[in-house]
């Protein structure tokens, strides 16, 4: 599976996640669950190049969230 299909398949879920939960702060143990039942050792490469291309963001803890310049805008 290619970088951006890996990107694509965590950004829907931590949307899902946002939506479902109300929860915006993913582990990268979360993110290599969903992409193919992996763990942090395949999660963090895909997060680092979402935060890479200001895709996300990184808290101090390590874990990731969709990046929203302007917040939440709905329409």
């Amino acid at each position: 599976m290619k970088m951006q299909e890996k990107i694509d398949i965590a950004i829907r879920y931590m949307n899902g996640v946002s939506q479902r939960e109300g929860r915006d702060w993913i582990s990268p143990t979360e993110i290599g669950r969903v992409i193919n039942g992996g763990h942090s050792s395949v999660g963090s490469p895909v997060c680092k190049e979402m935060v890479k291309q200001k895709l996300v963001t990184r808290n101090k803890k390590g874990h990731y969230k969709i990046f929203r310049p302007f917040g939440d805008i709905t329409s």
